[in-house]
C-alpha cells in the first residue's frame, strides 16, 4: 500500500496542534515527534470502536493501514550515512490477553505483544530501540496500575549532506527571549550552494539536506522576534502545499547554533485539543483490544523527545507510551464547607423549606473534647424530645 499524502498532512496538522497547545510564554519551547505520537495512536486505534475509533481515524487521516504505509516509507532509510528505526510494542497486564483481531491489526505496524511485568521491561525496550537516547518513558506508578501499555520508539541519526566545517565555527550572540540575557552560542557556519529557502511576512526558512537526500532539516525564524517559533509549523506546511520554496542562485550562508534538547510531556490535554477525547472518557469503546474484557479508558499519554545537532549531523529519538489503568477507582466527590455556607431544612415531598439561611460562625473545635454535650454545651433535651424551659431563649435569645 503506497503512503497516502492525506495521512502525512493529518499527522503534521496534529503536530502543529500539539505544539500550539504545549507552548507557553513562561516555559521552554516544546518539542514533539508527530511520527511517534501518530504511531502510538495507531496502536490505540487498532483496538478502538465507536466514537473513539472515529476521533482517532480523523486525527490520523485514516486507519491503521494508512499509518503503517506511511511509516514503512518514511521511518526507514537506505542512505549509507542515515539510520532511521521505528519500533512498536504492546503490553498487557498479567491475566489479560490481547484479542486475535487486535494482534492481526497491529502486525502491520510490526508490533509485538508481551506480558506487562513492570516499568523496567518497557523502559529497557525503549532504551534499546532508541540506542540509549530515551532511557525511560513509563514511570513505575503508571506501570503498577496499567492494564495495557502501547509504545512507539523512534530513532534517527544522519550526517549532513555537506558537513559544517568545524574550523569555521565560532561564537554567536544568541537572544534567548522570555526576558533572559543573551548568551554566546557555539555557532556552525557554512555557505550552501544549492538549498531551498523561503522568505514570507511570517518567517524566513531554509532546508538543509541530510546524506542520501531522503531527509532534510527545516530551520525557520519568525519574522516577529517576539513570536514563539513553535507556532511556525502551519506556515511551513502552507509553503510545502503551494511550492513556495526557491533555490537562490548565489547560495545561502547559514549560521546555525549547535544545540541539544530534551523535552517531555503528558499529551492528554493536547490531544483533547486536537479532537481526541472519547478514548479518555468512561465507555471509551476499546473492547476490540482485549479478549474477554474491555480495557478501561486511557489515563496517560507520555511523550519524550531528545535531539542533538552539531557540525556532523543530527541524532534524535522519541518515545510515546499510552496506558490504561486496570480499574477506575471511584473516589467520593469532595464537599467541604470551609467558608460561609447556606443551610436549610426542607420537606422532601413538597419541597417546602422550613428554615433557610446562612452560616459564617461555626462552633470552634476544642482539643479537650466535646465537654458540655453534643451540641456545644446546650442543655440536654427533656423526656419526650422537648427542650427544657428556657432552652430556646437561651440558645436563640429573646425574640420579642
Amino acid at each position: 500500500m503506497a503512503p497516502d499524502p492525506v495521512v502525512a498532512a493529518a499527522i503534521n496538522a496534529l503536530g502543529a496542534t500539539l505544539l500550539a497547545h504545549l507552548t507557553a510564554p513562561d516555559l521552554p519551547p516544546p518539542f514533539v515527534s508527530p511520527a511517534s505520537v501518530a504511531s502510538a495512536l495507531a496502536l490505540l486505534a487498532a483496538g478502538a470502536s465507536g466514537e473513539s475509533a472515529v476521533e482517532l481515524e480523523a486525527v490520523l487521516g485514516g486507519g491503521v493501514d494508512g499509518v503503517a504505509a506511511l511509516a514503512g516509507a518514511a521511518l526507514s532509510s537506505s542512505a549509507p550515512r542515515a539510520t532511521v528505526d521505528a519500533a512498536n510494542g504492546v503490553w498487557a497486564a498479567l491475566g489479560l490477553q490481547f484479542s486475535d483481531e487486535y494482534l492481526a491489526a497491529v502486525s502491520s505496524l510490526g508490533a509485538v505483544a508481551r506480558a506487562l511485568t513492570g516499568a523496567a521491561e518497557v523502559n529497557a525496550w525503549v532504551s534499546a530501540a532508541t540506542r540509549g537516547r530515551v532511557r525511560s518513558i513509563l514511570p513505575d506508578a503508571v506501570a503498577a496500575r496499567a492494564a495495557v501499555v502501547l509504545v512507539n520508539a523512534l530513532y534517527f541519526k544522519a550526517d549532513w549532506e555537506a558537513a559544517f566545517d568545524a574550523r569555521a565555527s565560532g561564537p554567536l550572540a544568541f537572544s534567548r527571549g522570555r526576558g533572559r540575557p543573551p548568551v554566546s552560542a557555539h555557532a556552525m557556519r557554512r555557505v550552501f550552494k544549492r538549498v531551498h529557502c523561503a522568505c514570507t511576512p511570517a518567517l524566513t526558512a531554509v532546508r538543509l539536506p541530510y546524506a542520501g537526500g531522503e531527509f532534510e532539516a527545516v530551520v525557520a525564524l519568525p519574522a516577529d522576534a517576539r513570536a514563539a517559533p513553535t507556532t511556525l509549523l502551519p506556515a511551513l506546511l502552507a509553503l510545502d502545499a503551494c511550492n513556495g520554496w526557491e533555490i537562490p542562485p548565489s547560495g545561502v550562508a547559514v549560521t546555525l547554533p549547535r544545540f541539544s534538547v530534551e523535552a517531555g510531556a503528558d499529551l492528554k490535554s493536547a490531544l483533547a485539543a486536537a479532537g481526541v477525547r472519547a478514548p479518555f472518557a468512561r465507555g471509551a469503546d476499546l473492547a476490540p483490544m482485549l479478549a474477554g474484557a474491555a480495557p478501561p479508558p486511557v489515563t496517560d499519554v507520555l511523550h519524550k523527545v531528545c535531539i542533538d545537532v552539531d557540525e556532523k549531523g543530527t541524532e534524535a529519538a522519541a518515545a510515546t507510551a499510552i496506558a490504561t489503568t486496570r480499574a477506575i477507582l471511584s473516589f467520593p466527590e469532595p464537599f467541604t464547607a470551609d467558608r460561609p455556607f447556606f443551610f436549610g431544612v426542607r420537606h422532601v415531598a413538597s419541597g417546602l423549606y422550613l428554615f433557610a439561611g446562612g452560616v459564617d460562625a461555626p462552633v470552634e473545635w476544642k482539643e479537650e473534647g466535646r465537654a458540655g454535650g453534643a451540641r456545644g454545651g446546650n442543655p440536654a433535651p427533656a423526656p419526650g424530645g422537648l427542650a427544657p424551659p428556657g432552652a430556646t431563649e437561651a440558645r436563640c435569645g429573646s425574640i420579642g
